[in-house]
């Protein structure tokens, strides 16, 4: 991405409108477009948007929502390889999500990957997916993963921090009551 950063703001437009248009693919195009420098306006007009979001939220979680914590996953595969999230960085927004929020959030981890449950499906194909779901699989196999953690997020309103590792400590406790505790790697 540091490349991309650098790159002249003409040449990062035809990009866009290459990943967009040829490639049809406007959810990774759109990220592409965002990705530039702001002026110091601009990037105050982006503070008040996300205030803006923050305060919907806000209002969800309280008014319809109505709940203590969200359990979710933290990503969208196990670990990847040394240098991988250069390719999966985008797949990372069941946690962007919340830092944009300044929302409180914790990860414990509460299985393994394991290679015969968690294999891809026999004919899987990325080729319809978008850049975010390309880069999510690229690296992934249950084989070469099998043994990696695999976790759950707690995530709780800002300033909550408190009640999030509650709660963690509650699904640990849980999960070894039922004899389902998270048991560290065995490394050979």
């Amino acid at each position: 991405m540091a490349f991309y950063a650098s790159l002249p703001r003409p040449i990062k437009y035809l990009h866009y409108l290459y990943t967009k248009y040829i490639k049809r693919d406007p959810f990774w195009a759109e990220l592409l477009y965002n990705f530039c420098a702001r002026s110091a306006h601009e990037q105050w007009e982006l503070v008040a948007k996300r205030e803006a979001y923050k305060a919907e939220w806000h209002a969800w979680w309280r008014d319809e929502a109505k709940i203590d914590v969200l359990l979710c996953p933290p990503n969208a595969t196990p670990a990847v390889p040394h240098g991988g999230m250069k390719d999966a960085v985008a797949s990372c927004g069941y946690t962007f999500l919340f830092n944009l929020l300044d929302y409180t959030a914790g990860v414990i981890p509460v299985t393994h990957v394991d290679r015969e449950l968690d294999g891809l499906p026999v004919g899987f194909a990325m080729k319809g997916m978008n850049g975010v779901g390309r880069g999510a699989y690229k690296h992934y196999d249950a084989g070469k993963m099998h043994g990696l953690p695999v976790g759950v997020q707690v995530v709780g309103q800002r300033l909550q921090e408190e009640k999030v590792l509650a709660v963690m400590e509650r699904v640990v406790g849980v999960l070894e009551q039922e004899g389902k505790g998270y048991g560290l790697l065995d490394i050979e």
